[in-house]
């Protein structure tokens, strides 16, 4: 009997522990993920937004374009107020930005608080050559413990420009394809506050590997590979591609 009591304290501790976890990836914070950075443009993702947002710009910006989730372009001017964008009905919505000057500082105030900078380009700096700096990275085994989010926060603390995730951004493992799962993935493992801590001021460039592709060691015959590109194409703030479905 004492055995079978026993057993029952052990369940009960790993059905608590399961509901704090998902309880932990539920609380909807807002977010925010830049990346497609360059000299002139950046994407912003949004997501768990419900207030309104100021967009501001560097001072030398005379006027640049914008457009909130492929909706019209708007070309902003200095005689203007800076915008204010009301968070679409989407959970999760993007913010598109260009013709804006190299070195060019980007702050979202108001519904999520967020800062950063166009690339710098030689071609516009009067010092002399101009350097960026970078961080790489890979294998986000969030799941083992809090190591990957400390790195996170040294990263932020190097003040690098761009950092660039070379995959398996999380170990999820997903076979289904669908891509609510993919995109509930993002959502939840760059939503988590510690990463937020680094994604609020550095732009993330980024690329599957296996674990974030479909299961593991998912190749050109993942079951779920149309999904995964699908997910990635409407999430996932990148540069231009040719043909994504081909």
């Amino acid at each position: 009997m004492a055995f079978y009591t026993w057993c029952l304290w052990i369940l009960q501790g790993f059905w608590i522990l399961q509901v704090l976890t998902t309880l932990s990836f539920s609380l909807s914070e807002p977010s925010v993920w830049a990346g497609a950075l360059t000299d002139k443009s950046i994407l912003i993702r949004l997501w768990d937004i419900t207030e309104e947002v100021t967009l501001s710009v560097c001072d030398n910006a005379q006027s640049f374009l914008y457009r909130v989730d492929g909706g019209n372009t708007t070309r902003w001017d200095r005689s203007s107020h800076s915008p204010v964008l009301t968070p679409p009905s989407p959970r999760w919505w993007l913010l598109e930005l260009s013709e804006l000057p190299s070195g060019c500082s980007v702050e979202l105030k108001g519904g999520v608080e967020a800062s950063y900078h166009t690339l710098q380009s030689n071609s516009h700096s009067d010092e002399g050559p101009s350097t960026t700096k970078l961080a790489f990275g890979s294998c986000d085994r969030f799941d083992l413990g809090t190591s990957t989010l400390t790195v996170y926060k040294h990263i932020q603390e190097e003040g690098v420009d761009l950092m660039v995730h070379l995959g398996d951004l999380h170990y999820r493992d997903i076979e289904e394809n669908r891509t609510e799962p993919f995109t509930q993935a993002f959502m939840e493992v760059l939503g988590n506050a510690k990463r937020q801590v680094l994604l609020k001021k550095v732009p993330m460039d980024y690329v599957w590997n296996d674990h974030d592709f479909g299961p593991n060691n998912a190749d050109r015959n993942n079951p779920a590979r149309l999904a995964s590109r699908q997910a990635f194409s409407e999430f996932v703030p990148h540069y231009p591609m040719g043909d994504e479905f081909s």
